[in-house]
C-alpha cells in the first residue's frame, strides 16, 4: 500500500492463491451479513437523505443565506456536501458481498446471475465513468484520449453540483474487463493505460484527493484553532503542484543524517534563512525520491543529486 503524503511512506505486496483469497471474501461476506441490523438500513435511508438535502441547500441558495448568514450557510453546506458525498461515492465501488457473489460465493448457493448481467449491473451505476473499448492498434491512442476527456466531461456537467468541490479523501477505482480479441501485451500494460491515460485526465478535473488531509482548510483551521493547527505542523499537506515547490531551496550531494532523529545532510541552495553551503536540516517526516522533493519539520526541499 502507499499513500501519498504519509510521513513513512511504503509500499507492500502481498501475494496469495486465488481459492485462499476466495475463502477470505466468503468469511467477510458472512460478517458482514452477521452485522446487519435495521440499523443499518435506517443509515442508509439516512444517507439518501443528504445528499437530497444537498440538491436543495444549492439550489435555494439565495434564500438557505438570507435565513442563515453566509458563515452560518456555508459552514452548513461544507457539512451537508461531506455527508452526501461519502453517501454517493461510498456506493459507487463494488461491495464485499457482491465481489463474493460475482465469484460464486458462498459455495453450492446459485446466485443465477451470469458474466453478461454483472457487466450490466456494473455499467449502469451511475457514479462510473464508462470509457468503452481499450486502444489496441496503433493509431488508436488519439481517439481514446478524446473519448476519455468526453466522458469526463459529460460526467461532470451531470455530477458536479454534488462532487465539486471534492471534501472527502477518495480513490480510483479501474476496472477493465478485455474482450477476447484484446492482444496480450495490451493486458499486460493495463498499468500504463491507467497512468498515462486515465490518472492525468481524471485527477485535474475532480481534484481527487487521496488522504484526508487534503481535504482541510488549514488557513480556516488556524483562525479558528491555532494551537490545533500548530499540531498538525507548520507543511501539513505535501506541494499541490510543481508551482508549490518551485519556492523550496534545492538540496545537493545529500545523504541521510540524524540529530536525534532522521535528516537530510548536504549542499543547500535557495534557502530563505541559510547561506548556501553544507547544513543539516530539521527532522525528515517524507522522502518522496520519485516525486524528487523530501519534506522536514520546517519546510519543503527539492532533491538534487545525493551524495555518492
Amino acid at each position: 500500500m502507499c499513500r501519498h503524503g504519509e510521513a513513512t511512506p511504503g509500499i507492500r505486496l502481498v501475494a496469495r492463491s486465488l481459492p485462499a483469497m476466495l475463502d477470505d471474501l466468503e468469511l467477510a461476506t458472512k460478517a458482514l451479513q452477521a452485522m446487519e441490523t435495521m440499523q443499518a438500513h435506517y443509515q442508509r435511508d439516512m444517507e439518501d437523505e443528504w445528499v437530497e438535502t444537498l440538491r436543495d441547500l444549492i439550489k435555494d441558495k439565495a434564500n438557505r443565506r438570507a435565513s442563515m448568514g453566509d458563515k452560518g450557510y456555508e459552514a452548513y453546506l461544507g457539512m451537508v456536501r461531506w455527508s452526501a458525498q461519502r453517501a454517493l461515492l461510498g456506493r459507487s465501488g463494488v461491495s464485499i458481498p457482491t465481489l463474493s457473489w460475482m465469484y460464486v460465493r458462498p459455495k453450492g448457493i446459485a446466485v443465477g446471475v451470469d458474466k453478461t448481467v454483472w457487466a450490466g449491473l456494473l455499467n449502469r451505476s451511475p457514479l462510473r465513468l464508462q470509457f468503452v473499448e481499450l486502444p489496441v492498434a496503433s493509431g488508436e491512442s488519439a481517439a481514446f484520449k478524446q473519448r476519455v476527456s468526453a466522458t469526463i466531461k459529460a460526467f461532470k456537467q451531470r455530477w458536479d453540483w454534488a462532487i465539486n468541490p471534492l471534501v472527502i479523501a477518495v480513490v480510483l477505482e479501474v476496472v477493465i474487463r478485455p474482450n477476447p480479441d484484446t492482444p496480450p501485451n495490451v493486458l499486460h500494460d493495463l498499468d500504463n493505460i491507467v497512468r498515462d491515460y486515465l490518472i492525468p485526465k481524471v485527477v485535474p478535473e475532480f481534484g481527487t484527493v487521496s488522504d484526508h488531509r487534503w481535504t482541510i482548510d488549514f488557513a480556516e483551521l488556524r483562525s479558528r484553532d491555532p494551537k490545533l493547527a500548530d499540531a498538525w505542523g507548520p507543511n501539513p499537506t505535501p506541494p499541490r503542484t510543481a508551482e508549490d515547490l518551485d519556492a523550496a531551496p534545492i538540496i545537493e550531494d545529500w545523504f541521510l543524517g540524524c540529530r536525534m532523529e532522521p535528516a537530510l545532510v548536504g549542499t543547500v541552495i535557495g534557502h530563505p534563512t541559510l547561506l548556501e553551503g553544507p547544513a543539516t536540516t530539521s527532522g525528515i517526516y517524507l522522502l518522496a525520491l520519485e516525486l524528487g522533493y523530501a519534506r522536514t519539520l520546517s519546510r519543503f526541499y527539492k532533491l538534487g543529486p545525493p551524495a555518492r
